[in-house]
């Protein structure tokens, strides 16, 4: 038996925008939100607003929010911890308007004229809010959503004072040191095209991660992304009602195929060091970061031995890789290091025997990140570290956009878990966050056809369980490439984005 779910609508709205999400959860007990039932909206009060809410909350629910109703979700986690289980926000920042150390955010002098208009001409001002919602969309879809939500908006005759208090509150909420406190399972869903809600929300939280909390980002969505991508968020609702990760549940399309990793990055070993320049920047990055150490250092996923260069002689060095060719070229480069033929979610190592791990850019090819630090855990000895750089799922964000434009049937990009997920799988396996940091990457191409080179170079192939298995046909290819000199920038050049992150992980316990 699932846990009951509460929606609560954005601002304007009411339960009828969530009709195509219920449609997808026929076996989900439902409950969904109207404000305007709600007595004293006019008064604008976050606190009495609160109350009368979780009066109808029913016992321990998952609360799902769009915009108003995803702050409103969180701020009732805040308060009433023993009523809510868990909380699927979308499009909904920590503070809407623009405050102190928080820029990605509507100015408040907007906010204050987009009040006045609605004051003065409720309708027409809701109309401009309707065009802000669905900005950035293609335009068929943009125009067929601007009518359902026109049909579809909470506009009466008498609804302009509740409807004004609800943007007083929703000026009012300040959910910056919320996530920090919470204590339930919490997944933001983000859209890229926002233009209310915009992406860099998503990037600050990201850089600010926090144990229970998920930050994950949709490509072509705006801020209407419960209209959009209806599908997937009834797959991540039913991921977290079963109490596991929206980000590792919602698709099998975005799996990784392992035989497949090995065998991409087997085949790219004889020229893998001609195109991965940023592989070795990273790893040197990396490696600034270990400082003195002493004892059994084992490198997972070695690749061709970047990590491993300048390491002091008295260490005991061990590099690990899937791929055999790999580590007979990181052989040749170091022949005084040991070398192992290995998984990493199924480390050969006996428990509390090893002293440091690395891993560069390697971790984000696993399929499975909890077995992967349970069994770190497991090897590390009492007051060992685990320090990993890893790639975020904004990783080539624009290819991606790219890809979904020319031939969005499959998967032609490989999506990683977010970091939170990451953090989330090492701390549940005993090991506590000692780093993390961000340092987004973007590398500069004249044509796609350089950019798709490199990747082929290094052995970074599409290998999610949804890629097209056939050949991708000239047309496909030449729609690619017009897609994305969307992205070319002032220099003339095409961005290749990489979300690179660094984390330094202990294991309890005194060496």
């Amino acid at each position: 038996m699932t846990l009951p779910c509460v929606f609560l609508p954005g601002w304007g709205a009411d339960a009828r925008t969530w009709a195509p999400l219920l449609n997808c959860l026929p076996d989900v007990e439902c409950h969904c939100v109207d404000y305007l039932e709600l007595e004293g909206l006019e008064d604008g009060n976050v606190d009495a607003l609160l109350e009368r809410l979780a009066q109808g909350l029913p016992e321990r629910a998952v609360l799902v929010g769009w915009s108003l109703g995803g702050m409103l979700a969180l701020a009732l986690a805040q308060r009433y911890p023993h009523s809510v289980a868990a909380v699927l926000s979308i499009a909904a920042g920590p503070s809407f308007v623009q405050r102190d150390a928080w820029p990605c955010a509507m100015p408040v002098d907007t906010f204050e004229s987009f009040y006045a208009q609605y004051e003065a001409d409720a309708e027409r001002t809701l109309r401009r809010f309707i065009g802000l919602q669905v900005q950035g969309l293609a335009g068929p879809v943009r125009k067929q959503l601007s009518r359902q939500l026109a049909r579809d908006a909470a506009l009466t005759a008498d609804s302009t004072a509740s409807h004004l208090g609800l943007l007083r509150v929703l000026a009012e909420l300040d959910l910056r040191e919320t996530l920090d406190e919470l204590t339930c399972p919490v997944t933001l869903i983000y859209g890229r095209e926002d233009a209310l809600v915009p992406v860099e929300v998503a990037d600050e939280l990201q850089r600010h991660p926090t144990a229970n909390t998920e930050v994950l980002v949709l490509d072509q969505a705006a801020h209407v992304a419960h209209l959009t991508h209806t599908e997937w968020l009834a797959k991540a609702l039913l991921a977290l009602l079963q109490g596991t990760s929206p980000a590792q549940n919602v698709s099998t399309r975005y799996r990784l195929d392992k035989q497949r990793v090995a065998q991409s990055f087997a085949r790219a070993s004889k020229h893998y060091e001609d195109y991965a320049g940023l592989q070795k920047h990273v790893a040197v990055e990396l490696m600034v970061a270990l400082g003195p150490i002493e004892g059994t250092l084992v490198d997972l996923g070695c690749g061709t031995g970047f990590c491993l260069e300048a390491l002091p002689s008295a260490l005991d060095v061990i590099g690990l890789d899937l791929a055999l060719p790999m580590l007979e070229r990181a052989r040749a480069h170091y022949p005084e290091y040991s070398w192992v033929n290995a998984d990493m979610e199924s480390l050969p190592f006996a428990d509390d025997s090893v002293d440091v791990f690395v891993s560069s850019l390697a971790i984000q090819w696993c399929s499975d990140e909890r077995r992967l630090f349970s069994e770190i855990q497991r090897c590390l000895k009492p007051g060992g570290r685990f320090l990993f750089s890893s790639l975020g799922p904004d990783t080539l964000h624009e290819l991606s956009r790219a890809w979904q434009s020319a031939d969005p049937q499959y998967v032609h990009v490989n999506q990683f878990q977010p970091p939170q997920w990451l953090l989330q799988c090492a701390t549940d396996s005993g090991l506590t966050l000692a780093e993390y940091s961000q340092h987004p990457q973007v590398l500069q191409y004249a044509d796609v056809r350089s950019l798709m080179r490199d990747l082929k170079g290094i052995g970074a192939h599409n290998v999610n369980a949804g890629s097209n298995r056939g050949l991708t046909g000239k047309g496909v290819m030449s729609a690619v490439a017009r897609a994305y000199e969307d992205e070319r920038n002032e220099s003339g050049m095409l961005p290749a984005s990489y979300q690179v992150y660094y984390v330094e992980l202990h294991k309890p316990g005194s060496r």
